[in-house]
């Protein structure tokens, strides 16, 4: 299980751990979290269904085959392309259950799906064969593309496994210009799936899960989930989805196209955004195409208001550039507690990072190690200004005018500590009104 967190409204909590309210007053991996890390739940024809698939931009490229069965500019794996184009991390639950796994005389493919059904083995002799003894070389090919040989063996028994394929037992070596693997099916997507999936996840760290459903039930889980993972268990992510209206700060919904296929982007671009940065006025740089119009009639500045007020995140045409119009959520409701502000990306992202860290800091130096005395509170206290002043401050800019006394931290009784923050946050330049005189 993992420690409590969450959010509170007393100080009533059964679990140990960190409790972090993120509020407005009125009118707010390392010991420091990183950014850059997307989740996202993706139905595959190969690839580990096992554990979740987890890959950088760099090894993407350098391992589409192995991870995924396609070379990286293959358009199968476009998503995940559009995915990398902001995270620097993917973690990819694999959706499809149930498929079967292609085979030939000699090798079983290390993973379910059709697309298994592209290996081929290829056995030749090897140069030092004599005219009595015959030596195998052993190539296993995906396609057209040789992707692991095995030199100089004599018997099946010697067969080695590789990434791909795993040698079957009690199998005799014959030459072959190629026995090709057969009987691979890709599996079904269920609700189910996406439910494992997410469940799968609980274990990664990342800033931003995309859902890549068009169906309304599944949305609505992945919403739920989110919901869940927030408040009730501290674990802080925003979810990017494809046109459902919720009133929610967490949730990011992608207006543009007819299909979730922006959202991979978006979920990219904002889980790898600096917490000192906005995604408003960027530039799409992904390989899909952006549409901006309902059914053939093109949007305008009427739509866009519209959109904004009720917290639709959406791409203009910036002369035929898609363009992020605003960084927001789809946070629509205002309370004394979470103002406008929240209804911006930048802000949540923020909170968030905020809360996610000092979670941390607490969890892994003081929970269970520092007496509650008044050389342990402020040992945390030094901890939490720190952070506010170094981190947020000073390498992010995301708070400014922090001053140490902005953070109390104060006993509670025996076993619990508490602590209050006044923190002035900073946010990306979106207007700029300017009056010129001329004289």
């Amino acid at each position: 299980m993992t420690l409590g967190g969450g959010t509170f409204t007393d100080y009533k909590k059964v679990f140990p751990g960190a409790y972090v309210n993120t509020i407005t007053l009125g009118q707010s991996i390392s010991l420091y979290g990183e950014r850059g890390f997307a989740a996202c739940p993706m139905a595959l024809s190969w690839g580990s269904s096992i554990k979740n698939i987890v890959v950088t931009a760099e090894e993407f490229k350098e391992r589409s085959m192995e991870l995924f069965g396609y070379p990286y500019a293959a358009p199968e794996l476009r998503y995940i392309r559009e995915l990398l184009k902001g995270a620097k991390t993917a973690i990819i639950p694999r959706l499809d259950r149930g498929g079967t796994k292609a085979e030939n005389t000699y090798f079983t493919a290390l993973y379910e799906g059709e697309r298994g059904n592209e290996l081929n083995t290829v056995i030749q002799p090897n140069i030092m064969s004599t005219e009595t003894e015959i030596f195998y070389d052993v190539l296993t090919y995906f396609g057209t593309r040789l992707v692991f040989r095995q030199n100089g063996i004599k018997t099946g028994e010697e067969l080695a496994a590789n990434a791909y394929a795993v040698p079957k037992e009690g199998v005799t070596l014959d030459l072959t210009a190629g026995t090709p693997f057969e009987g691979g099916t890709n599996g079904t997507v269920t609700a189910e799936n996406h439910q494992t999936a997410l469940n799968a996840l609980d274990s990664s760290y990342f800033n931003v899960l995309v859902c890549g459903s068009s169906e309304t039930d599944i949305k609505a889980l992945y919403i739920e989930h989110t919901d869940i993972k927030n408040d009730d268990q501290g674990i802080k992510f925003q979810t990017v989805v494809h046109r459902y209206a919720v009133d929610n700060k967490y949730i990011i919904s992608v207006e543009n196209n007819n299909t979730p296929e922006l959202c991979y982007w978006v979920g990219g671009k904002c889980a790898g955004v600096p917490i000192g940065m906005s995604l408003t006025n960027q530039l799409y740089d992904g390989e899909l195409t952006v549409l901006f119009d309902d059914t053939g009639v093109k949007y305008d500045n009427t739509d866009y208001k519209r959109f904004i007020a009720e917290g639709r995140f959406v791409l203009y045409s910036d002369n035929e550039t898609p363009t992020i119009l605003v960084d927001i959520n789809s946070k629509v409701t205002v309370t004394d507690e979470e103002n406008e502000w929240f209804k911006d990306n930048q802000t949540v992202r923020i909170s968030q990072q905020s809360a996610m860290d000092k979670a941390r800091i607490f969890n892994t130096l003081f929970l269970g190690k520092v007496p509650n005395d008044d050389a342990g509170r402020l040992s945390l206290w030094n901890e939490f200004t720190k952070y506010n002043k170094d981190f947020l401050q000073d390498t992010y800019r995301a708070i400014t005018e922090y001053r140490a006394n902005d953070t109390n931290v104060f006993y509670i009784d025996k076993k619990k500590v508490g602590c209050d923050e006044h923190l002035t946050l900073v946010n990306a330049m979106e207007q700029l009104f300017m009056v010129t005189v001329f004289i």
